[in-house]
C-alpha cells in the first residue's frame, strides 16, 4: 500500500511516497504541471494534499484517478487534540508538522520551528494536545522589508555568506542582523517555552533551516521532512 503526500507550500511542491510508514521517494516541483510529470510513474494506492495558498481543486484532479485522495482542510480529522481556537485558519503546514512530532517522539512535548516565509512556533503537550503557539516573519521577509520600507537599503535576492557579526558592507550588515536577530529569538523564545512547559523536545525544519542549525543551542534536532511525515499520519489516521 503506496500512500503519495502533497505539501504545496508558497514556493514549492513538495511529494512524498510511504510505503509502511517509511519515506521511500521524494520529489520537489517548482509548479503543478512538473510535479504531475515527476508522480506519472508512482503507483499510488492513497494520497493527501496540503496546499498553503493554492485552489488545490485542479492539481487534485489531475493526479492519480484509481487512488482514494484526502484534501486537508479545516474538517479534516487531526491525530492529536486541536486546542487552536480559529481552527479554519491554522494553516495546514502547521498541522502537518504538528502530527510529524507525533511520529518522530511519540508522547514527547514537542515544540515545532519552522523556519520559511514565516517562522512558526508550534507546541504540542504529552505528543497529544495541540496548544498553539507563535508566528514571526522569516528571514527573506525580514530582509524585503527593510528594502521596500526605506529609501537607500538594497533588495537581496540570495543569501550566500553571513557575517559572524560585524558587517563591513550594507549588504553584510543586513544579512547579519537578520540572521543573528533571527537566532537569537528562536533561542529566547525556546528558552521561555522550556521554563512555562518544562522540557521539550525542539524539532526544526523549514527551507531555511540550513542558516540555523549550527547556531541553535545544542538539543535541538533537524527533520527537513517533519511536514511529509505528518501528512502521512494525517492520511493513515483517517484510513482507520
Amino acid at each position: 500500500m503506496n500512500n503519495c503526500v502533497i505539501d504545496w507550500g508558497n514556493t514549492l511542491i513538495k511529494a512524498g511516497i510511504f510505503a509502511d510508514g517509511k519515506l521511500i521517494n521524494s520529489h520537489v516541483a517548482w509548479d503543478a504541471n512538473e510535479l504531475v510529470d515527476l508522480l506519472d510513474h508512482e503507483v499510488v494506492d492513497r494520497l493527501i494534499l496540503s496546499s498553503v495558498s493554492h485552489d488545490p481543486q485542479p492539481l487534485l484532479a489531475r493526479l492519480s484517478a484509481t487512488a482514494k485522495k484526502i484534501l486537508l482542510d479545516a474538517s479534516t480529522p487531526l491525530p492529536f487534540n486541536n486546542h487552536y481556537l480559529t481552527k479554519d485558519t491554522l494553516g495546514n503546514d502547521r498541522k502537518a508538522a504538528v502530527a510529524g512530532a507525533q511520529i518522530l517522539f511519540p508522547g514527547k512535548s514537542c515544540l515545532v520551528i519552522d523556519i520559511g516565509t514565516c517562522i512558526t512556533y508550534d507546541y504540542i503537550e504529552n505528543g497529544l494536545d495541540y496548544r498553539g503557539g507563535m508566528i514571526s516573519p522569516g528571514v527573506r521577509m525580514r530582509l524585503n522589508a527593510m528594502h521596500q520600507f526605506t529609501g537607500r537599503l538594497p533588495q537581496i535576492e540570495t543569501i550566500s555568506e553571513v557575517p559572524e557579526w560585524e558587517g563591513l558592507t550594507t549588504k553584510a550588515s543586513m544579512l547579519g542582523g537578520v540572521i543573528h536577530g533571527v537566532n537569537a529569538e528562536i533561542n529566547e523564545l525556546v528558552s521561555g517555552f522550556n521554563s512555562k512547559k518544562g522540557d521539550l523536545q525542539v524539532i526544526l525544519t523549514g527551507g531555511d533551516q540550513l542558516f540555523f542549525e549550527s547556531r541553535l543551542k545544542e538539543g535541538i534536532f533537524v527533520a527537513p521532512e517533519i511536514v511529509l511525515i505528518g501528512l502521512n499520519a494525517i492520511l493513515e489516521f483517517n484510513e482507520k
